[in-house]
């Protein structure tokens, strides 16, 4: 039979080793069962990179197209302020992006640098978004054309929703007393989202004379969200009809 002191012994070498299996022992054991990740820093699995490909959200380097770059315009809006826009296209039908890194500089008719501002913005996937870069003060000089670059690698995903998941519905421009734009934003998504509208304003000749931007949060499927957009400033040409392009900027519940 065992004496006390013995018995005191096993019991205290006992838990001194169930320490060290639970503290030790089990995490070293799941890291080295765990399957491939798309976390892990490491080729595995399905992959075609590290943690991009395959089956990964991420997409690896150099597989995706670049955007296509439609036009871009600098709206002088008075009070020494004005505002900018890259109209561009995602041709990548199952690729978008968030946090895209945006630089835009403004020149003058004499090509001086006249304002600049770095921006970043969610591409959505396979279709038309607006890069708005508002409040550039520009002071006594008028400015005259504008110029967006990158100002990092797009990190292209697979789980960035496409640009008519959400929608503007019911646009009205009026131009007395002063112009604006009202709409709703609607989505066809099941749950609620937040997101963001940029409104163009065009010419009879098709040219864009000015564009502001909003958000619409808690956007539902059955709960349209009425925004407005107002200029206070005369334009160069009269517009005669609006454009807006929405983003979806997160799911709504994930925001909160």
């Amino acid at each position: 039979m065992l004496s006390w002191a013995r018995k005191r012994q096993l019991i205290y070498g006992g838990i001194v080793a169930l320490f060290f299996v639970l503290i030790i022992g089990i995490p070293f054991l799941l890291r080295t069962i765990r399957g491939p990740s798309c976390f892990d820093k490491k080729q595995n699995g399905e992959e075609t990179g590290a943690d991009c490909g395959g089956a990964c959200a991420l997409l690896c380097p150099n597989t995706a197209g670049e955007p296509r770059t439609i036009w871009q315009r600098v709206f002088p809006e008075g009070g020494g302020i004005a505002s900018a826009v890259l109209y561009a296209e995602n041709p990548n039908k199952n690729a978008g992006a968030f946090d895209t890194p945006y630089q835009v500089k403004v020149y003058d008719s004499a090509g001086l640098l006249v304002a600049e501002k770095r921006i970043t913005v969610v591409v959505p996937t396979n279709g038309a978004f607006a890069v708005f870069a508002p409040n550039l003060f520009v002071g006594e000089r008028v400015p005259v054309r504008a110029s967006f670059e990158r100002t990092a690698p797009i990190s292209w995903r697979r789980d960035v929703l496409p640009y008519d998941v959400m929608r503007a519905q019911n646009i009205r421009l009026s131009l007395v007393p002063q112009a604006r734009v009202d709409a709703e934003i609607v989505t066809e998504s099941k749950e609620f989202v937040n997101g963001a509208a940029v409104a163009i304003l065009y010419d009879a000749d098709g040219n864009a004379v000015g564009a502001s931007k909003t958000t619409a949060d808690l956007v539902g499927a059955q709960s349209p969200v009425p925004v407005s957009f107002v200029w206070r400033a005369p334009f160069a040409r009269t517009p005669v009809r609006a454009e807006i392009l929405t983003t979806v900027l997160g799911n709504a519940q994930n925001d909160r």
